[in-house]
């Protein structure tokens, strides 16, 4: 019979070998398409895979969202002011500080979609302001690349053997309830806390 603990590790394992097929599709398609910069799909895969299919739908949705915001502002913001780098400078701050403090004010998931929309513009922005034409290609690469990830990551992890955070559950709640009922019949049986010290250990980490 499985123990929760093997159950843990085939579930880890699992999800190690989902994610690397992910990022090896995204690598994949990012090369077949010509897109120059693979490594923004293959660390998307890996950010956004989770442990549980609606984890992961919901990381990739909030992900992608920022970066589109993220993306189109920057598109915005540089060509405007093109030709005074310094005030392009200060916008694109602005835009990375309003985001920062959306993210603060939101204590739910959405916000990580803020962090995506100020990080992507200090990424795209700020390179583009040495170099403002570039800035509309870059965004579009970036875009396309984060999708691809985010399809990649939500195709395998959904249809390739996914594992339901209600077996996640169960599995860490049954390791709680045995750790605890060993923990009484230890306190029943007189042990000492000595003896019970790695079961007190084991029982603290779940």
């Amino acid at each position: 019979m499985a123990t929760p603990a093997l159950l843990n590790d085939a579930h880890a394992l699992l999800y190690s070998v989902r994610s690397f097929a992910a990022a090896m599709l995204a690598y994949y398609l990012a090369l077949a398409i010509g897109l120059e910069r693979p490594s923004w799909a293959i660390i998307t895969v890996y950010i956004v895979s989770q442990t549980s299919v609606g984890a992961s739908l919901s990381r990739s949705l909030y992900r992608l969202a920022g970066t589109v915001a993220g993306a189109g502002a920057t598109v915005l913001i540089v060509p405007t002011f093109v030709n005074t780098p310094i005030l392009c400078s200060v916008m694109l701050t602005g835009w990375i500080t309003f985001c920062l403090y959306l993210s603060l004010l939101e204590r739910t998931p959405r916000a990580y979609a803020f962090v995506l929309a100020g990080y992507t513009a200090s990424l795209i922005g700020f390179p583009a302001v040495a170099d403002p034409g570039t800035v509309f290609n870059i965004a579009i690469i970036r875009v396309q690349e984060i999708a691809i990830g985010i399809v990649c990551a939500a195709l395998i992890h959904r249809y390739i053997l996914p594992t339901r955070i209600s077996g996640v559950f169960n599995s860490k709640l049954a390791q709680t309830l045995g750790a605890a009922r060993q923990r009484i019949a230890d306190t029943l049986a007189g042990k000492s806390d000595a003896q019970s010290e790695p079961l007190h250990l084991a029982l603290a980490l779940q």
